[in-house]
């Protein structure tokens, strides 16, 4: 049995002698363990993903009922009943997952095109997402069918130039004054920055880019630059 997925009540009955294993004392000591139950179904939720329902403005909620956010975060009801007030009031909801995502499936995410396209979607609960798989590059024109969709699409970068600087973040281990040296580096950065892939994001979801960002930076590779557009 994994310890994230524990039932105390099975195991109450187990480690009882026979002559006690009665509904009386099953029941007392099952509701002494409930707050420990509890907190452990919310560590195998965090562990294995959510299946709350979303949250609905127009929906009345009473105390103990999970819902998922529209930030992707997981709540649970804790002050009775509640109707128009976001998951985000700490007076009547607690928060008991920063994701919905389970941390098992997010491990499994990369900085892969098509792997960090699901990611994306998943995480930002797009409904309508399909990976397109193609042996063409994914572009702007096989995602036009499919309405709000992030999607990816890896820039030409040119390799053929080397990073010199006198100082600074650009600089490399070379000196400008060398009597080995034929050609002398300058005193300015002259490198060319390219940014190797772009994530084009649906303008209509009302993100950010440090939303996408945030998230993105997880799974990218150091070194590996980036830039977000909204379309």
């Amino acid at each position: 049995m994994s310890i994230f997925n524990t039932n105390f009540k099975t195991i109450i009955k187990q480690l009882l002698p026979p002559l006690l294993r009665q509904d009386t004392q099953e029941g007392w000591l099952s509701s002494l363990n409930n707050p420990i139950q509890t907190y452990n179904n919310y560590l195998n939720q965090y562990i294995t993903g959510s299946t709350s329902n979303f949250w609905l403005s127009g929906s009345t909620y009473s105390g103990g009922s999970e819902v998922i956010y529209i930030d992707g975060g997981v709540y649970v009801n804790i002050s009775g009943s509640t109707s128009g007030i976001t998951p985000t009031n700490s007076q009547y909801w607690l928060q008991i997952s920063p994701s919905y995502i389970g941390a098992n499936e997010r491990l499994l995410y990369n900085s892969k095109t098509l792997v960090l396209e699901y990611a994306l979607n998943r995480y930002f609960m797009l409904p309508n997402f399909a990976p397109i798989f193609t042996y063409s590059a994914i572009t702007q024109s096989l995602f036009a069918a499919s309405a709000n969709t992030i999607y990816i699409e890896t820039n030409t970068v040119n390799p053929n130039f080397f990073l010199m600087d006198n100082s600074g973040f650009n600089s490399g281990f070379m000196t400008n004054n060398s009597m080995y040296a034929s050609n002398f580096m300058g005193n300015v950065f002259t490198g060319i920055s390219t940014d190797y892939f772009t994530v084009y994001v649906p303008s209509s979801l009302n993100l950010t880019t440090n939303q996408i960002t945030s998230f993105v930076n997880n799974y990218v590779q150091c070194g590996i630059t980036y830039n977000v557009v909204f379309y």
